[in-house]
């Protein structure tokens, strides 16, 4: 799913260098964002179809009923089956719900660049260190139908959480209202990788590798 999510964040920028077209710094940010996925789609997965033959040693079957000789044994199978395997696409029909939801607290730590477009308007360019820390619940409940064969019900619940490390860069433009405030929008692109989080056969995977913020705010300089 490529669903936009809100969160918030925290911005720091500590300037270390200036001249008349440029100025340029170190910044911090601490970051937040709620995430919840439901999907409760019908389903369908192949099934294998095993069949096992088993050997009467040349002896024809009797026919039923058949409770064997008193005196000596009656026919004997073999202990190992020939075995054949057959693929049915689509021979299991699955239906329930499966529901994943994901708290993430992102940091970043790298350097900035301010370049004035004008007396009021700001150009700022960053990038650096990324990492994002996940703390996910995972639960599922499924009722898999196999026709001719019957149904079989499977659930489970469970949570789990990760450090997701990589990097980020950004870009911003900001009007100034006044000497300490300003208003600003921009985009920033992040990549820490993949999430996933596995419960009893079952796999849920967060795509952290393109990540795409849009933000909107309000700085304060002083």
């Amino acid at each position: 799913y490529d669903v936009p999510m809100s969160g918030f964040e925290l911005t720091y920028n500590r300037e270390l260098l200036h001249n008349k077209s440029w100025r340029g710094g170190l910044e911090g940010a601490f970051g937040y964002t709620y995430l919840s996925v439901h999907d409760a789609g019908k389903r369908s997965s192949s099934v294998t179809r095993i069949n096992d033959n088993y050997s009467l040693g040349g002896t024809e079957m009797p026919s039923a009923p058949y409770t064997g000789p008193k005196s000596t044994p009656g026919p004997v199978i073999v202990a190992s089956p020939s075995r054949s395997t057959t693929e049915v696409e689509q021979g299991a029909s699955i239906t329930g719900h499966r529901d994943f939801s994901a708290d993430l607290f992102s940091f970043r730590v790298g350097t900035y660049m301010d370049i004035p477009l004008s007396k009021s308007i700001m150009f700022t360019l960053g990038g650096g260190f990324a990492l994002i820390y996940v703390n996910s619940d995972f639960s599922y409940y499924e009722t898999v139908t196999i026709a001719g064969v019957g149904s079989v019900e499977h659930q489970a619940s469970g949570s789990a959480d990760d450090w997701l490390p990589g990097w980020y860069v950004s870009g911003n433009l900001s009007l100034a209202l006044s000497e300490s405030w300003s208003v600003f929008a921009g985009a920033q692109f992040e990549d820490v990788g993949h999430y996933t989080h596995n419960l009893k056969g079952k796999q849920a995977t967060l795509d952290l590798s393109r990540c795409i913020f849009v933000t909107v705010g309000l700085s304060y300089s002083f």
